[in-house]
């Protein structure tokens, strides 16, 4: 379920016809999300709802803290269905700029990224700059941060969403889906503006909830 402008949702109206979620919380937005939701956040749900089924494994992927000056956060939550997760998250040392660098250079960025097996209810916290990637045979409910108010005008959540690497377990890259310099700037803001140790090595016991 989305309200994103750019990647909506669509809602089914009583008379057969369809609008797109946005268009209907712009005119039904206190209605639908209730007075106190709607005084906090406006017309908007403030988050992404998803059930992600892998079959094959998704890009490495980074999002901004909050806070980031020209990037709106989108900080997710996810809830492993059963049968487990194999993920990628955070860094299993801890890595420098340059260390990213060559690692891209010479394809062995995965080997930077824990791997972690998570069990059947595992809830995980996904916060700003920590990088990710959820792998083939992976079935997980997530819900994410969506960008609202002031957010907005930095952008949707392409704009929230940075990639370093697409050949994810070997599968083939997408045309212009890495950046690494995206990656690079968003991780250099969570350490310096936000104090978030971006670059450190995963300390397992801050990601469960």
């Amino acid at each position: 379920a989305s309200d994103d402008v750019t990647y909506p949702s669509k809602a089914l109206l009583p008379d057969g016809s369809t609008v797109t979620l946005p268009e209907l919380l712009a005119k039904e937005g206190r209605r639908s999300l209730g007075d106190e939701h709607f005084s906090i956040y406006g017309p908007y749900m403030s988050t992404i709802m998803k059930l992600i089924d892998a079959g094959q494994s998704l890009s490495v992927q980074v999002h901004p803290a909050m806070g980031h000056p020209t990037r709106p956060a989108k900080p997710e939550m996810w809830l492993v269905d059963k049968g487990g997760a194999r993920l990628y998250l955070g860094f299993n040392q801890d890595v420098s700029t340059e260390i990213l660098r060559k690692a891209y250079k010479k394809g062995t960025f995965e080997t930077l990224l824990y791997q972690l097996n998570a069990q059947a209810a595992d809830l995980i916290l996904v916060r700003g700059a920590l990088i990710h990637a959820i792998r083939a045979g992976t079935t997980i409910w997530e819900w994410s941060h969506a960008p609202t108010g002031e957010e907005i005008k930095k952008g949707d959540l392409k704009r929230a969403t940075v990639s370093p690497w697409d050949r994810t377990d070997g599968k083939k890259p997408r045309p212009n889906k890495e950046d690494l310099a995206g990656t690079l700037e968003v991780l250099e803001d969570a350490t310096n503006r936000a104090g978030i140790p971006a670059h450190k090595k995963l300390d397992v016991n801050t990601i469960y909830s």
